[in-house]
Formats: structure tokens, sequence, C-alpha cells
């Protein structure tokens, strides 16, 4: 086949061809470009919907929080009382064996007047312990029975002296002595 057409409307045509296959590259960048914002725009209005939702939840919360200060810190001080009572247990003493074991190395001639044993204080702190006995040397063997026991160390008199007349047992047990002693750090099982 033979073309007879003008070489001017041979360009045209050409031209004609490239313009509608550019036309529809422009309009599909178009659609393309317009589809792409509308995709960021909704992700956007999504991501700014839920950061107010959350703000407006976290105040909520917050102001909730606020209610329950009162149980958060009992819980806390219940916290420090389970701690407490978990050190307690762990040191695992049993004062009425340690009453016994403190009677067993009481020397005969005394008696114990005052004994104070408390959880709150460490074990390190000194116990005072108040007793009578009939004679002057006799605080001496239970400073020193005290002392050679395994419970004990550092065994001190505080003081001894006659005591009041007033007091029950002051005829039999003229003298009273006070003592301080720490509870040994030995295992005693």
């Amino acid at each position: 086949m033979i073309n007879l057409l003008p070489n001017n409307s041979k360009k045209q045509l050409k031209a004609a061809r490239s313009n509608a296959i550019l036309r529809r590259y422009y309009l599909l960048v178009a659609i393309s470009a317009t589809l792409l914002a509308a995709v960021f725009g909704v992700g956007f209005k999504v991501t700014f919907d839920q950061e107010v939702k959350y703000i407006n939840a976290k105040q909520q919360s917050e102001a909730e929080s606020v209610k329950y200060q009162q149980v958060r810190k009992a819980a806390e001080d219940f916290g420090k009382d389970l701690a407490a009572a978990k050190t307690i247990l762990a040191s695992d003493v049993r004062f009425s064996q340690l009453i016994t074991d403190i009677a067993s190395v009481i020397p005969p001639g005394v008696i114990l007047g005052n004994l104070t044993l408390n959880t709150q204080e460490s074990t390190s702190a000194p116990l005072t312990i108040n007793a009578r006995a009939k004679t002057y040397d006799d605080t001496v063997k239970l400073k020193n029975s005290l002392e050679a026991s395994p419970i004990f160390e550092n065994v001190s008199i505080l003081s001894a002296g006659v005591g009041d007349a007033t007091s029950a047992g002051s005829t039999s047990y003229p003298v009273t002595v006070s003592l301080s002693a720490k509870f040994s750090k030995k295992d005693n099982k």
C-alpha cells in the first residue's frame, strides 16, 4: 500500500497519536497522584483521630487513677509489711524455743524479772535482761553463764544493786541486775 498523504498531514497524525498517548499518561499520573493523596489524607485523618482518642483515654485513665491512689498506697504498704514478714520468717526465730533456751542457761539462785523480745528491732541490737539474784556472786554467775551459752555474745552487766523492799520476791532475791547482751551470730541449729 502506498501512502499518499502529504508529509505535513503525516506529521500531524503522529503528533496527534503522541498527544493521545501523553494525555493518557498525564491522566494516569493525575489519577495515581489523586489516589495517593487520598490514601495519605485518609492515613493522616485516621492517625489524627487515633491520637485524639488515645489522648482522651489517657486523660480519663489519669483521672480514674486518682480515685485509686489510696488503694495503690495501701497495696504499697501491704507490700512493705509482706517484705517485713518475709524477713521475720526468714530469720526463723522461735520465741518459745528461745525462752526455754534462755531459761536453761540461768544458774540457780537467779530468776528473770523482765525479758522483752521484739521482732521490730534488728537481731544485732542489744537486748536488756532484768533479773533478780540471791547474791552478787549469782549475778556474776548469770553473766558468765549467758556469755558461755551459744545464744548470746557481748554480755555485760549494766547495773546491779539491792532492790526495793516493796517488790515481789525482794526478800528471797534481794539483788537486782540488769544485763545487756547481743544475740549470737553463730548458727545454733
